[in-house]
């Protein structure tokens, strides 16, 4: 959806200005192929001048994703905020302020209850997850 929004925003701009300083519109409809030439054809070359041979290898890999919508939905973050809410408030019961437990408690808190499952988190974030539950 961005790419579409980012793509009507160029042509507002160029055919836009173009018709503020004087241009007439039926001259650009009827140069319109070699018009988009041109746009395109100086956004790709801008593109390879400023990118490595590794970067454009990237974006020509990543293009369709794109266009093909968002991977993540409004579920996946809920799942995942769910979590990390779950965590925080166990340590929060477990240690309501600053001078509540010893370092090491805190130490092994973190390694036994919070560590664990956060790694399930960190998988499930990254769309690696096989707990058990999110797919």
């Amino acid at each position: 959806m961005l790419a579409i929004i980012g793509i009507v925003i160029v042509m507002t701009m160029v055919f836009g200005g173009y018709m503020l300083h004087g241009g007439h519109l039926s001259v650009i409809i009827e140069a319109l192929p070699t018009e988009l030439m041109v746009i395109f054809g100086g956004a790709m070359g801008a593109m390879v001048i400023g990118n490595s041979a590794e970067v454009l290898k990237g974006i020509t890999g990543n293009l369709k994703k794109v266009f093909s919508g968002p991977k993540w939905t409004e579920q996946d973050f809920k799942d995942v905020l769910c979590g990390l809410t779950v965590k925080m408030s166990a340590w929060e019961h477990r240690f309501p302020h600053a001078k509540v437990g010893s370092p090491n408690a805190k130490e092994d808190f973190l390694l036994t209850e919070i560590r664990p499952g956060l790694s399930g988190l960190v998988d499930l974030a990254r769309g690696q997850a096989s707990v058990v539950g999110y797919t």
